[in-house]
């Protein structure tokens, strides 16, 4: 997700200084010290501390300089290389992937296994403390789950893959929202301070996973030089130095690895903490004049907007108006086309006002539609007069007021007409 992977903009300069440029001095300065014991005397390499310590100087600027530039800017790659994008599909990704869903499976098991166990046992006062570490397992489960693991359909080979996957994929879990196409839309509105909190923990995560490639590549490099120039093999203990030092630098790679895991984690906190706080502000950003009054309703909005960005209009893919009428439908399939027609009477003396609703699933398709429900919103001083509904039809909430229609056939038509009040401000 390569939108995920970016930095955020305005903290260019530290996050590739602490997450590129300070890796590639540690590592070459490391690495030159490991590689310049195992060259022979007479490497062309060797000719270089002969020149003055002002070109020593230059050149090792060049060669961080160069470094960081490249390391920087195959930062997405990278990323999705320890992800396991481009191997998933090998013999051995497809193993691993094969472990991570089983283990999915078996959590996912424990804990509707621990869920019911916590429900029998629930407000039975005897086994209170099992109860309590019946809770706590349960809640460290269901904690894995979420922070760990994606769907099943998208596990990816790698432990971090699947730790980035599963914070990448909680928009569209939690409102429908595809975070690949909007998360580049959505810092436009996230709040300074909570942007630069952000890039800190993409800094933090870009400095573990550089550092873990460096001590990989510097180890491939000691193996190279090693081959090549046999000056480990001249004993047995330089063999034995060659081989620990190598070895450390595959178990330092390793141990990055793992923090680049753990910062992973506190950096998709973040950014779904982001989707959670400004996707009403990015919604009025699209220019939406109000927010869904239910989750269902913000789900269906979201989805249809995801859509509309990434296919473009289609008939199967229609955004709400921009402004919200004040009766709509909500049909299924909600790529069917229906008419809605609304009139009133003038209130009479004591407030009271007729409305007449009319739909007609006019759809060129003749498809029927499964289910059709309409959404009138009340003037903010009027309420629905109990039992004035013609004909008698089921109704849900108070405002917006939800009549279920049920079913309708092609060119089908139903006329609803009720009453409301209006109070005096």
């Amino acid at each position: 997700m390569t939108s995920l992977l970016s930095a955020i903009s305005g903290h260019f300069n530290r996050a590739l200084i602490f997450g590129t440029v300070v890796p590639v001095l540690m590592f070459m300065t490391l690495g030159a010290w490991l590689i310049e014991s195992w060259l022979p005397m007479d490497a062309p390499w060797r000719a270089l501390a002969a020149w003055g310590a002002e070109w020593q100087a230059a050149i090792a600027f060049l060669a961080v300089a160069l470094a960081s530039g490249i390391l920087y800017s195959v930062n997405v790659p990278l990323t999705r290389v320890y992800e396991g994008y481009p191997w998933q599909d090998s013999f051995i990704g497809q193993r691993r992937v094969a472990k991570y869903r089983r283990q999915r499976q078996v959590l996912s098991a424990r804990w509707s296994g621990y869920r019911t166990l916590r429900y029998a046992i629930e407000g039975n006062e005897v086994l209170a403390s099992a109860a309590a570490e019946i809770a706590g397992v349960h809640s460290e489960i269901g904690r894995m789950l979420v922070q760990h693991f994606p769907t099943d359909p998208f596990i990816l080979p790698s432990r971090l893959g699947n730790t980035i996957r599963a914070f990448e994929m909680y928009p569209q879990q939690q409102y429908g929202i595809s975070a690949i196409h909007l998360w580049p839309r959505l810092i436009a509105v996230v709040d300074a301070e909570y942007s630069t909190a952000i890039a800190e923990q993409k800094t933090s995560f870009d400095f573990m996973l550089n550092s873990s490639a460096l001590s990989l590549i510097t180890a491939a490099m000691l193996a190279v030089i090693g081959l090549t120039f046999p000056v480990p093999f001249a004993s047995t203990r330089w063999l034995a130095v060659w081989t620990v030092e190598m070895l450390a630098l595959v178990a330092l790679g390793y141990w990055f690895y793992e923090g680049a895991i753990s910062r992973a984690f506190a950096w998709g906190f973040m950014v779904k903490g982001a989707f959670d706080l400004y996707r009403h502000a990015l919604l009025k950003k699209l220019g939406y004049d109000a927010s869904p009054q239910t989750r269902q309703a913000e789900r269906n909005l979201w989805e249809a907007i995801s859509h509309q960005i990434i296919f473009g209009d289609t008939r199967r893919v229609r955004v709400p108006p921009l402004v919200e009428p004040a009766t709509c439908v909500e049909v299924n399939p909600d790529w069917l086309s229906m008419t809605i027609h609304r009139s009133v009477d003038p209130p009479d003396a004591t407030g009271r006002q007729r409305v007449y609703l009319r739909v007609t699933n006019s759809d060129a398709s003749q498809r029927p539609a499964k289910s059709v429900v309409l959404v009138e919103r009340l003037p903010t001083n009027a309420e629905l007069v109990h039992d004035s509904m013609t004909p008698p039809v089921w109704v849900e909430g108070i405002n917006p007021v939800r009549i279920l229609l049920g079913p309708m056939g092609a060119k089908e038509t139903a006329s609803i007409r009720f009453d409301i009040v209006r109070h005096k401000d």
